[in-house]
């Protein structure tokens, strides 16, 4: 998966359920890190694993996987989630508005 900067990415983990969205995604061998809205996230990268449609990074602690955030991805698994959730028409209106989300 090819990460883009200015995206929004769905985030789970079995291990940390504390995670939901990340922006400013990077993901190097030694480090991944995101914004998930009110914090920023770091970890040490003990292993990769990515395909077309998925990024998976094992920590020391927990398993992450980031997926590009589709309108469906969102209505299903993080709209009910969020303050005010939030109503969107399209997976590009979902985007910029995360895109200018404040940092």
């Amino acid at each position: 998966m090819e990460l883009l900067s200015e995206a929004l990415y769905l985030v789970q983990s079995e291990q940390d359920d504390t995670v939901l969205l990340a922006m400013d995604l990077k993901c190097s061998e030694e480090l991944v890190e995101w914004f998930d809205s009110s914090r920023d996230r770091a970890f040490e990268v003990v292993s990769i694993k990515q395909s077309d449609e998925i990024l998976i990074v094992q920590t020391d602690a927990a398993e992450y996987r980031f997926r590009y955030m589709s309108l469906d991805a969102y209505r299903a698994h993080a709209q009910d989630k969020l303050v005010g959730q939030p109503l969107f028409k399209s997976t590009p209106e979902l985007q910029a508005y995360y895109r200018n989300f404040v940092r």
